[in-house]
């Protein structure tokens, strides 16, 4: 959600919308993101939601996914990993 948007106002309308959700009080909503600055909000703005992810590994240097459902979020930033695995840190520094 919002991925065009800069991180300021990509967290704002993020909560925003999740925050508008609760009205919703008969339905459930499903929704993805990568946006992991939603995890550094005040616990009390998300006890409506719940959060989990697919969990991952790397393995012999690529992302390997088990396709289990984990409740939380996860750690893993697969596009830093792969920048420094092709080697682009050291070309650009």
């Amino acid at each position: 959600m919002f991925s065009g948007t800069n991180i300021d106002d990509a967290l704002n309308i993020l909560t925003l919308t999740l925050n508008g959700l609760k009205k919703f009080t008969r339905s459930y909503f499903l929704l993805s993101t990568h946006f992991y600055k939603l995890k550094e909000l005040h616990p009390g703005e998300m006890e409506h939601a719940a959060f989990y992810y697919i969990d991952s590994l790397l393995e012999d240097g690529k992302p390997k996914f088990t396709y289990q459902l984990k409740e939380g979020w996860s750690d893993v930033k697969f596009g830093t990993i792969l920048f420094e695995r092709e080697g682009l840190v050291q070309l650009l520094t």
